[in-house]
């Protein structure tokens, strides 16, 4: 296999490090490498500590890097920054996304990352649209379902706890969607 030197992150809420030891996920997480075209993948969780357990790790804190092999890594963020904040958990969250974007920043630059992928046009794809264009590096944007369908059939939003309204989920991934590089 010849080595290309692409290099891909991916921001994706499917599952934590937690799942994919207990559950034996590994193959979904490791498959992201398309058979050796990215020579290594980093898969970024932004808030882990919101759905792992209390016993894997701490909720609040640094992002924290764990080791699947030598192709493929998993960064997890917290759901907040300090505990002693956790009265406060908007500003707390909102912190801790903050200092994982740059986090990612710094973790970009370094390790010369190619492409970032982001796991849907809400959340993750403004996360990926800010690395991407800071970094000015490719963004592709996965599109996991019909969200006008989910929405209709519902008649909520797709993320209510992050977007008020359904106009403003739709702005955003129209967004997202009309400034990746691929979708």
């Amino acid at each position: 296999m010849v080595k290309n030197g692409k290099k891909l992150l991916v921001l994706d809420t499917a599952f934590t490090f937690e799942a994919i030891e207990k559950r034996g996920l590994k193959s979904s997480v490791t498959c992201r490498d398309l058979d050796g075209y990215f020579e290594h993948v980093w898969s970024i969780h932004p808030f882990a500590s919101l759905v792992s357990s209390q016993e894997f790790g701490p909720k609040y804190g640094r992002p924290i890097v764990y080791s699947i092999n030598e192709n493929h890594t998993v960064i997890e963020g917290k759901i907040g920054i300090s505990s002693g904040l956790r009265k406060v958990s908007s500003i707390n969250f909102l912190i801790a996304q903050i200092d994982i974007l740059f986090f990612l920043i710094s973790f970009i630059r370094r390790e010369k990352i190619s492409v970032v992928r982001a796991g849907d046009p809400l959340y993750l794809g403004i996360f990926g649209y800010m690395l991407s264009r800071i970094m000015r590096i490719p963004l592709v944007v996965r599109v996991g379902s019909n969200n006008d369908k989910l929405r209709e059939a519902t008649g909520h939003c797709i993320m209510p706890r992050l977007f008020k309204s359904i106009n403003q989920e739709k702005f955003i991934e129209k967004f997202v969607l009309t400034h990746a590089d691929l979708v």
